[in-house]
């Protein structure tokens, strides 16, 4: 198992400009922040499949999140040039401040924060959603690729 395998990494790829998810990886490497799995959240008695609801087939994971800072702070963001944080939850076990589709920048490393691409979140469902976050991860792509040219690090998410 690895994380973000199928369709997530699909999503990420073709974001990216990216034939598919090999060439994606070839770029980055990736890793969960927790190294085990939560669990499912409860579905919300609002959004019962069985009364019609139809936005989404999961209300995502449990993101226990004082695990996860703890987690977050034996990373060694230095390691890398950009660290593409997935998901709200995990940018703030980060601590990151910036906002969706913006980076903070620590000791030269780009912290870039992204909706996770699992497809729970409501973003991907915006066209201009969708166009924007290519724009801005081909743009972050290119500028990790410029400074790679220069001796920097490699890309994580």
């Amino acid at each position: 198992w690895r994380p973000l395998a199928g369709p997530a990494e699909q999503r990420l790829a073709k974001l990216a400009g990216m034939k598919g998810p090999g060439e994606f990886w070839a770029e980055f490497d990736r890793a969960n922040l927790l190294s085990w799995y939560p669990g499912l959240k409860d579905r919300k008695a609002s959004q019962d499949v069985k009364k019609g609801y139809k936005l989404h087939q999961s209300d995502g994971d449990i993101f226990p999140m004082e695990e996860a800072r703890r987690a977050a702070a034996t990373v060694d963001l230095n390691r890398y040039g950009c660290v593409i944080l997935l998901g709200n939850n995990v940018a703030r076990a980060f601590g990151v401040k910036a906002s969706l589709m913006e980076a903070e920048v620590r000791n030269g490393s780009r912290l870039l924060i992204f909706p996770h691409p699992s497809g729970v979140s409501h973003f991907w469902n915006e066209p201009a959603n969708v166009a924007r976050a290519s724009r801005v991860l081909r743009s972050e792509l290119r500028a990790m690729r410029r400074r790679r040219g220069k001796g920097a690090a490699r890309g994580r998410s």
